[in-house]
This record gives structure tokens, sequence and C-alpha cells, in this order.
């Protein structure tokens, strides 16, 4: 079965690529795996026509199959993936793909975690973070929802006011101004928090800047 009809949903976000239309895979409703769906659906946004339908199943089942040795089914299934394993199945996603499936035609990558570190309030304003270090093309943002849910996702676009998603999940395809990153929050805050470390950046990196 392929994976489209495995995997994809209802769209709530649509990216337009030299006239085709790319549409996120979906996630099952009981299970944890947001992370690795976001990894697929960040790497598609990056790679464009490179990663194909066929392409994204071969990353798709590697990935599950690793964290499924790395974390154990029942608690990859219940508890999904924190930021550590997020950090090493980008890692491994970028070998696979240059290894086994891209090859050659395989550009650099940037993955970065620009507020790694950063342990305080980075700043209320989301947007203006994110718009200082992330570009809509051939970019992607992985960012972890930590409150009041538990969802990796992917912004895709964004402009002055909004946040656009490519989600697995049916999150709102536009998130108007409810985003701050914050390690400091309470339980009753009504915005949707983002650790500062749960923010890794996606980019093609020009040929000319070196290696990833």
């Amino acid at each position: 079965m392929d994976i489209e009809n495995r995997l994809l949903g209802d769209s709530v976000a649509v990216k337009k690529c030299n006239g085709r239309h790319l549409q996120p895979f979906k996630q099952g409703h009981l299970d944890g795996l947001c992370g690795i769906y976001a990894i697929v659906n960040g790497l598609r946004l990056v790679l464009e026509r490179r990663l194909t339908e066929s392409k994204c199943e071969q990353l798709f089942d590697f990935l599950t199959q690793y964290a499924i040795e790395e974390q154990g089914v029942l608690d990859l299934v219940s508890e999904g993936v924190g930021q550590r394993q997020m950090r090493q199945l980008l890692a491994v996603s970028l070998e696979y793909l240059e290894e086994c499936v891209l090859r050659r035609v395989m550009p650099r990558i940037s993955i970065t975690q620009p507020w790694r570190r950063k342990s305080s309030q980075v700043g209320v304003n989301y947007i203006e973070n994110i718009n200082k270090r992330f570009n809509r093309d051939r970019s992607a943002a992985i960012i972890g929802i930590e409150h009041p849910i538990n969802h990796w996702s992917v912004l895709r676009a964004k402009d002055a006011n909004t946040l656009h998603f490519f989600d697995s999940e049916n999150l709102e395809g536009t998130i108007k101004g409810q985003l701050k990153i914050t390690a400091e929050y309470c339980s009753w805050d009504q915005q949707n928090i983002v650790m500062p470390q749960s923010v890794f950046l996606l980019s093609i990196v020009p040929r000319s800047l070196g290696a990833y």
C-alpha cells in the first residue's frame, strides 16, 4: 500500500512547488509518531521534488525502525520523540538519505537549534524570533509545541502576523499571534508554548559555504 493511502489525509496547508502541490502526510490519532512525520514533512519542504513519495516512504520506514530499536515500540508510540531523540533522528535522516536514497543528488542541508542552550525566555513574539533565522524558500522549521498539547509540527511559511504549518495532525493551517518561545510558563497560559530547545531549522546550504 503506498504512502498516500497509508498516511495522507485532508490537507490543512499546501505548498506550491513548480506547478505541483505538496500536502503533509498524516499520522494516526492515537500514536506518538508526530516527530517522525515532522522530519519527513520538513525534509519534503526542503528537498522538494528530490524527495518523492516512494522516497518519503523509505525514509519513514527507516526512521520508525530506528526509533523502535532505540526506544522500544511501546515507548515510541505512547511517549513519542523528545528533543534528544529529535536531534538524533534528524542526523541519521541526512546520513540515510545521502547513503541509501538520494546519493549523488543529495544537497547539503543545515540543521540547527538556534536556542538549544537557552534556559530562560527567548522572546514573547515567536514570529519575530523565527523571522531572523528562517527563510521561506527551501527551508522549514520543526517545532515542538509543549503546552497545551505535546506535538511536533513543521512551520513552512510566515508573513507579518501569521504562521503557516505543514502539519501531520490537522493543526490549524494558520495560528495568529498565539505562539511564543519561552522556558517559563503557567499551566493556565492560553498561548501555545514552544521551548527554546525544541526549535530545529532546516535549510539548503549553498555549495560555496561548505559541508553541513
